[in-house]
């Protein structure tokens, strides 16, 4: 399954030169019922210009929402939504537990462990990149070796 997602991906997206790309795309298992899920990534950006991403979207989900954690004016750590994700020039952003995130929320079916499952990421200058998100061990910190090894390439010129 995640070898047919990749080889079409490729076909999608070409031979195109990239400024931003993706790899090491995961998210944890869910339980039975459970409504939200986590995408976790590492987005670099080999561009002069920083690179917003502003938007994801995935079928598995009814909405999807990029977040981070921001400490709380009484000093407890908490989610939030964010409208960015800013990728800096000429560098990386680690979308990770505990920081930058992308929340699948309205989950339609679970993650599955050793599963897989595109997501579509949008940036601000209008370039769409999906990436093929591969599901860990719900107690998963990690990306699965399974994912460690994808490069995504975004946005034709």
């Amino acid at each position: 399954m995640i070898r047919l997602l990749l080889i079409l991906l490729a076909i999608s997206t070409g031979a195109a030169s990239a400024e931003l790309s993706a790899t090491a795309a995961w998210a944890r298992a869910s339980a039975t019922g459970a409504q939200v899920g986590g995408v976790f990534l590492t987005l670099t950006n080999a561009g002069p210009t920083p690179v917003q991403v502003v938007s994801a979207t995935c079928a598995l989900a009814a909405n999807v929402e990029l977040h981070t954690h921001q400490m709380r004016a009484d000093g407890s750590v908490g989610m939030m939504a964010v409208p960015t994700i800013t990728v800096p020039a000429q560098g990386h952003l680690d979308l990770k537990p505990g920081s930058f995130h992308i929340m699948l929320i309205g989950l339609t079916s679970r993650l599955v462990e050793g599963t897989a499952f595109p997501l579509t990421l949008s940036t601000a200058a209008g370039d769409a990149m999906t990436v093929v998100v591969t599901v860990g061990p719900a107690a998963g910190m990690t990306a699965p070796a399974a994912a460690a090894t994808t490069v995504v390439p975004c946005c034709p010129h």
